[in-house]
């Protein structure tokens, strides 16, 4: 296993609801994402994609099993450490109406920037590079609110 796949053990997904009561949504799944590679889910609605991608960026727990990055379970990661290493653009969306493409981008970098939250320009080229990269270059200066859907994913 390479330091950084992304493996699933036994994983069961779901909710877990009040009283005690457990949602589960699916269950024995054993994946492997490997680095550099594309990986697709598909599924119906309701399928459970979006509880998977949520368990396995640990926004959820999992009901049981494990996810793990490399060798080290993700729950041994602190917040800081997982936010370094993964990044996930889930389906519900964010308002960030009174913000920029760049501003918006640019929160992707406050792991890095120190106490106070200033951009170093490693940082802006980081910026710059990563909204090019998906297309977005001329759009920095514009307000999310004024974006499309396809273009806010972006």
């Amino acid at each position: 296993m390479s330091s950084n796949e992304l493996v699933t053990r036994d994983l069961s997904i779901g909710y877990r609801l009040r009283r005690g009561k457990v949602k589960t949504v699916r269950t024995g799944l054993n994946l492997c994402l490997h680095p550099g590679q594309l990986t697709c889910l598909l599924g119906l609605n309701g399928a459970g994609k979006s509880t998977l991608l949520r368990t396995m960026c640990r926004f959820q727990d999992p009901l049981s099993g494990s996810v793990s990055l490399g060798n080290r379970n993700l729950n041994s990661f602190s917040a800081s450490e997982l936010s370094s290493k993964v990044a996930v653009v889930l389906t519900e969306r964010t308002s960030g109406s009174g913000l920029t493409v760049r501003e918006v981008v640019s929160l992707g970098r406050y792991h890095y920037t120190g106490y106070f939250g200033t951009l170093a320009q490693s940082d802006e080229c980081v910026i710059d590079s990563a909204l090019d990269a998906v297309g977005m270059k001329g759009y920095d200066s514009e307000y999310m609110s004024g974006l499309s859907d396809g273009e806010r994913q972006k």
